[in-house]
């Protein structure tokens, strides 16, 4: 009798924790309306983070679309356009407003999926021409996908309704240009230029026009205009204007400017010594010698190089049986390791075996009959 009671009493607890679970779950739609409420407050206070914790809250008890547009607000705001079309998964396609198709737009260009974003972007116009936002995008990707004819197709539709735009008329100039109207990209870039967008692309453009159009003291002045906006630190600015300069006799200021940009333009000689002594070891792994001594020997050329490498290419003509090559690259190996003032034990322990072997080759080929 006494493990009865028990038992009921450990049911009777279960059920109240249930109901009292079921009602902590139960919420109003008062309550729901005032979780969104305190969200949008949140967001118009640029308090993100905290309008997406209302949100999501209210999402657990009003799982609707317009509740979820919020979410996907928030997170498009904060940077994170990959959850924004995770989120999108959850809604019909046949659903989606043309404010979302927009934002597919941009989240997919953000994550750097081409073929969705244009899916969108060309929805998008189609549904609304005259949001520039899309027109100018759209038309970036065209323009960076070398299709200029399309860019400036939607340009110009946009631009019946709107001809002063910044930002379409930048990829319209930019569609001339790359379709070898210089003319009429001169004439966009200009005006540009009198719309008060005056940096350095702009100008860089229009410079190239000018050249284009042999218009040589007007491209070299906005050559110049540019590089200073640029703090002179574009390379393809500088070597056009160093090119126009020799072009129209400033051959002194014109060579200083090539030389600078190709300065500029090299690489990385740290980076370029590594990678290229990675790319010796990899052959040489791949037991690829000819290849990996080449390479070797061209890390010899870079600043950071040391008489290590002669170590290793004598090790890769070893693996060849070329001794006398593998002699000559132990005997610099040598050479170098003996200038070092203050040599490590490991370093002494190398040079010690490399003059062994040295003379063990030089006692194979005199055997061979050869010096």
């Amino acid at each position: 009798m006494k493990y009865s009671i028990t038992f009921l009493s450990c049911i009777l607890v279960s059920l109240c924790f249930a109901f009292k679970a079921q009602a902590s779950e139960d919420i109003s739609e008062a309550q729901i309306k005032s979780l969104v409420a305190q969200g949008d407050s949140c967001k118009q206070q640029n308090n993100l983070y905290r309008a997406l914790a209302l949100y999501e809250e209210a999402y657990r008890y009003d799982a609707s679309a317009e509740v979820l547009r919020k979410i996907i607000q928030c997170h498009y705001e904060r940077g994170g356009y990959q959850q924004c079309l995770n989120l999108y998964q959850t809604l019909p396609a046949d659903s989606l407003t043309l404010g979302d198709k927009k934002m597919k737009y941009f989240c997919f260009s953000n994550v750097a999926a081409v073929d969705s974003a244009l899916y969108y972007g060309r929805l998008a116009n189609r549904e609304d021409p005259y949001d520039s936002r899309v027109v100018s995008k759209l038309a970036s990707h065209y323009n960076k996908a070398q299709l200029p004819d399309t860019a400036l197709h939607i340009a110009n539709a946009y631009c019946e309704y709107d001809s002063t735009n910044v930002f379409v008329n930048r990829q319209k100039a930019h569609a001339l240009y790359q379709m070898g109207d210089y003319k009429g990209a001169m004439d966009e870039y200009e005006r540009l230029e009198r719309y008060g967008d005056i940096n350095e692309s702009t100008l860089y453009y229009l410079a190239l026009c000018y050249a284009k159009s042999n218009q040589l003291m007007k491209a070299y002045d906005t050559f110049v205009r540019a590089a200073e906006i640029g703090g002179y630190e574009n390379p393809h600015v500088i070597s056009q204007m160093g090119i126009v300069a020799i072009e129209i006799g400033f051959v002194e200021d014109g060579v200083g400017y090539v030389e600078q940009s190709m300065e500029m333009l090299q690489p990385d000689q740290k980076l370029m010594y590594a990678l290229t002594n990675t790319l010796a070891e990899g052959y040489f792994k791949w037991m690829e010698y000819d290849k990996s001594i080449a390479h070797m020997k061209q890390s010899m050329k870079y600043p950071d190089s040391n008489f290590y490498v002669y170590y290793r290419i004598a090790q890769a003509y070893a693996m060849k049986k070329d001794l006398k090559n593998e002699r000559a690259y132990y005997q610099k190996f040598v050479d170098e390791a003996l200038k070092v003032t203050s040599p490590s034990e490991n370093l002494k322990e190398l040079i010690e075996y490399t003059q062994q072997r040295i003379h063990e080759i030089t006692e194979t080929l005199f055997f061979q009959g050869e010096h």
